[in-house]
């Protein structure tokens, strides 16, 4: 009976026209809007990693030299094929390794962010996606002032599908807080060759994690109230280096197929309406920067798009105001004509 019951409403809503995504929190309603959770988000930043000038534009190489048991270097990160492509390799007794971030082009504060990627092989590299705050840490307790990282995923080791989320706040001294959170994945779900998406939707009252649109984990813990960058990494730590130690040669990559900003329509419009937080590309852009021109003409478009809906709902509702004032002079002048004749026959 309750299978019966699911089977007529699926045919009544193909018949009503919606397109629903079963068991997925995340729809596309069109290839600039989102619906996360009910509500409705609009593309703020896009790199599809076809276009090297689009890439160099808003990507810079981050944290370069001795990091941890590597070295960030800048050859390792490449366009091909429409994939942004993020390496390890040794040379020697040398590690190195790859990350890049929009630390001089884009921040945003709340929204959803996500990356479609294909993940590490082997054991030797850390894989993640997460943003950063510049100022994490300046105040203790204080994340509207200093923010936090959010980690979107980080991937540490193939041996299982664990995936990594996290939070820290109040720097990576003494007070250094933070809050992991790991979501196991299927056995049959294949991480390193296929694309899967990681995203997260970050707003004032919580932190909601993604994998393939469905939420994974959920906590409302050091909330950051700050403008932060996006930063994709693959690193080496004291666990990784002692795998690729075992190795006399040894490379890995991860590839990304895009990573995509949205903004909640609501938030967007605030800022429409303050038009001094939207800046031309071409300009230079400061830290603290939270949107980016097309995020102006992507909501303009959103305006002329509700304009043209109000205007034909405007227009039908004057025709059927039309229909009804024609229906009741057509009645009233029936009503007056057959009067007209009963008191002629009466006479």
């Amino acid at each position: 009976m309750m299978k019966l019951k699911k089977i007529t409403i699926l045919i009544i809503l193909s018949f009503l026209g919606h397109n629903y995504v079963y068991a997925s929190d995340v729809v596309e309603i069109n290839s600039n809007s989102i619906e996360v959770g009910g509500d409705r988000y609009k593309i703020t930043f896009c790199d599809n990693f076809n276009d090297k000038s689009t890439f160099e534009k808003y990507w810079d190489h981050r944290a370069t030299g001795k990091r941890r048991e590597a070295y960030n270097v800048t050859d390792l990160v490449e366009l091909s094929e429409g994939n942004l492509i993020l390496k390890t390799e040794k040379q020697g007794n040398k590690i190195r390794t790859s990350m890049i971030g929009t630390q001089e082009t884009f921040y945003q504060k709340y929204g959803y962010f996500v990356i479609n990627a294909k993940l590490q092989k082997t054991d030797g590299n850390w894989s993640a996606f997460w943003l950063q705050s510049p100022t994490i840490g300046a105040v203790k307790d204080d994340l509207v002032e200093s923010g936090a990282e959010i980690d979107v995923f980080e991937k540490f080791s193939t041996v299982n599908k664990r995936i990594r989320h996290n939070i820290h706040w109040n720097g990576y001294q003494e007070h250094h807080e933070n809050q992991p959170m790991d979501t196991y994945i299927d056995e049959s779900i294949d991480l390193v060759n296929e694309f899967h998406t990681y995203g997260l939707r970050w707003t004032p009252k919580s932190y909601e994690f993604y994998i393939d649109g469905k939420l994974v984990q959920k906590t409302t813990k050091a909330i950051s109230h700050k403008e932060q960058y996006m930063i994709i990494s693959l690193e080496v730590g004291n666990k990784e280096k002692s795998f690729i130690d075992k190795h006399d040669q040894f490379s890995d990559e991860i590839l990304v197929d895009y990573v995509k900003v949205y903004q909640e329509e609501s938030i967007l419009q605030a800022k429409l309406d303050d038009s001094s937080e939207i800046i031309i590309p071409d300009e230079q852009i400061p830290l603290g920067f939270t949107m980016i021109r097309q995020d102006a003409i992507a909501l303009e478009e959103l305006v002329e798009r509700d304009v043209t809906i109000a205007n034909r709902k405007l227009g039908l509702n004057n025709r059927i105001i039309l229909v009804l004032i024609l229906t009741f002079l057509l009645a009233f002048y029936i009503l007056c004509y057959k009067n007209k004749y009963a008191n002629y026959y009466k006479t």
